[in-house]
């Protein structure tokens, strides 16, 4: 067998965050109205996008994404209400969207059985932890390591070192799969890790970062296993 352990990225890679994402902000802007839903909803994502690309080049914490994201939102739609509620009420929805990418589930079962399961994800610890949970995919996973409670976030060096060192395996029995290439691939790359970079769009990988394998469903990693 190539590979031992298998490190999985949550967020767009098993778990469907857009999804989960659409319903918070509907649920917001139901109990916080807004004149223009699909505006409010653009500009949150490009706000939101914009600033976790800082927080993984480490430009900013994790906590000013959180105060940021609807201060800017509702000062941009001069909109009457307290931005720090609004976060609290979108965390709560978020804590219970669990939705999963197709095939997620019925992968992850029949993959434990074979390999060592891994979460490797830069999310909030309560709220993966909590979504990883309603979606039962928590058992298949012998550990789940958040950068919330490392103290570094992908593609730092340091988040996959301290990942290798808990993975009792050697590097190159090691497989990321990820969604995304400047922060699951980069950093698998950096640590010398081979990945598989999973994107449902059939989108062209115009960076420098270059993965080992591609897919576009799930089920298809079988055809690297």
């Amino acid at each position: 067998m190539k590979y031992q352990a298998l490190l999985f990225d949550a967020d767009g890679t098993l778990l469907d965050f857009k999804k989960s994402e659409e319903n918070g902000l509907r649920n917001v802007f139901t109990y916080f109205p807004v004149p223009d839903r699909k505006s409010c909803e653009a500009y949150y994502k490009e706000v939101n996008q914009k600033l976790w690309d800082r927080f993984e080049k480490g430009e900013i914490t994790k906590q000013t994404i959180f105060d940021t994201r609807f201060s800017k939102l509702c000062s941009y739609f001069n909109l009457p209400y307290d931005s720090i509620l609004m976060e609290a009420h979108y965390r709560k929805c978020l804590n219970e969207g669990h939705d999963l990418i197709d095939g997620a589930y019925e992968l992850m079962k029949a993959l434990s059985k074979q390999y060592s399961l891994y979460i490797i994800t830069n999310g909030t610890a309560q709220t993966q932890y909590r979504r990883l949970k309603d979606s039962q995919l928590l058992p298949f996973f012998q550990a789940v390591f958040v950068s919330e409670e490392i103290g570094y976030q992908k593609p730092d060096h340091a988040y996959f070192d301290y990942v290798c060192k808990k993975v009792p395996c050697k590097r190159e029995q090691m497989l990321v799969i990820g969604d995304s290439l400047n922060c699951d691939i980069l950093g698998a790359q950096r640590s010398q890790i081979a990945s598989v970079w999973f994107h449902t769009d059939h989108q062209d990988n115009g960076a420098f970062v270059k993965p080992d394998y591609e897919i576009h469903a799930l089920e298809e990693l079988w055809s690297i296993l």
